[in-house]
């Protein structure tokens, strides 16, 4: 009995369901690492397989072009039968993408068929950027200003494009990078030449105390002989002055 009401919970979960979706994902992650369409990428969470995270350029020659908008995708257990649920994440200024981030398209409807992978949808979602259905739209401040003033309508999604999806590298595409290591190999530069140039100017001095020191030492050598001589003729005054009085004595005798 225990078993049998495990499984009837599996079942009532879904689990077949969503073991099919499993390889039917699976599958399709293979078919967009082998044939990737540029502009388009997206890969799965890697704690969850049913959530995904899209990245669209904008085509050329649209208003968003030159702007990468993000979108979270999330594929339901009983996936392929039911579509995905497919949100813009990067805020956008266009017809048929209101300010939550919902997307008004058919696929997402009644024309979606198992048929269809993700990738297809992706696909739509981008040529849905590049050529907007404003005969079912779902932002009406866009699809009026299309009507009233294509003009502002057109400023605004490039002022929006440019303010909100735009990546460092789609604002400058192959412009060098400053490298931050130069202003401190300057700083480097000068702040050991000043300090060697200072001991240059402090080494030209030592010479002065070499010849100061043979002076002195001459000076002390000079005194040292004339300190001999001195003692030398005091010496020779007390031999002199001796002699007479040893005369005298033997005189005497």
């Amino acid at each position: 009995l225990k078993s049998s009401w495990l499984s009837g919970l599996r079942a009532l979960a879904g689990e077949p369901l969503a073991m099919n979706a499993t390889k039917r994902i699976q599958n399709e992650v293979a078919n967009m690492e082998a044939d990737a369409v540029p502009g388009i990428r997206a890969f799965p969470s890697p704690k969850d397989l049913f959530r995904w995270t899209a990245h669209i350029d904008g085509p050329e020659g649209s208003p968003y072009e030159g702007g990468r908008f993000v979108l979270d995708v999330n594929l339901p257990l009983r996936y392929p039968l039911l579509p995905p649920l497919v949100r813009f994440k990067t805020p956008i200024f266009h017809p048929n993408v209101n300010e939550s981030g919902d997307i008004c398209l058919d696929i997402f409807k009644a024309a979606w068929s198992p048929a269809l992978s993700l990738q297809k949808v992706l696909l739509s979602v981008s040529s849905l950027l590049a050529d907007p259905n404003f005969a079912d739209p779902l932002n009406l401040e866009a699809a009026d200003l299309f009507d009233s003033d294509r003009k502002r309508y057109l400023a605004k999604c490039k002022r929006m494009t440019q303010q909100l999806a735009m990546t460092e590298r789609t604002l400058a595409p192959g412009r060098p990078k400053a490298k931050a290591g130069r202003p401190k190999a300057k700083a480097r530069l000068t702040s050991q030449a000043r300090p060697k140039a200072k001991v240059k100017a402090k080494a030209k001095p030592k010479a002065r105390p070499k010849t100061h020191v043979r002076a002195k030492a001459q000076a002390k050598s000079k005194a040292a002989a004339k300190a001999k001589a001195s003692i030398r003729t005091a010496s020779a005054k007390v031999r002199a002055a001796g002699k007479p009085a040893a005369r005298a004595t033997s005189s005497r005798r």
